[in-house]
């Protein structure tokens, strides 16, 4: 048996910096390291699906694999949304920088 085309749908990544300590040290820094993480995964072609809690392993991120414009642009308005959240409730200023096409 030949497998000529295949394409990966999804994983599971952890972020082992990201610990339970770190959120319960600073949540504003512990977030915004979350903004960091998300738009890298975002950049790799990786949507994140589910953030589970953080443990003392770090936080667990099940993902899907974006494999178009209209699905990459869906998660970016994914990121925008909880950058605005996080903006809102601890006072930071974070933003994308959008380079025009």
């Amino acid at each position: 048996m030949t497998v000529t085309d295949f394409r990966v749908t999804g994983g599971k990544k952890n972020f082992t910096l990201l610990t339970l300590k770190f959120q319960k040290d600073d949540l504003k820094e512990y977030e915004v390291a979350k903004v960091i993480n998300w738009l890298n995964m975002l950049n790799k072609g990786q949507k994140p699906i589910r953030w589970n809690k953080p443990n003392k392993n770090g936080t667990a991120v099940r993902f899907e694999t974006i494999h178009d414009q209209r699905g990459y642009d869906v998660a970016l308005g994914e990121l925008e949304g909880y950058i605005t959240s996080v903006n809102r409730e601890h006072g930071t200023d974070l933003s994308l920088n959008k380079e025009p096409n």
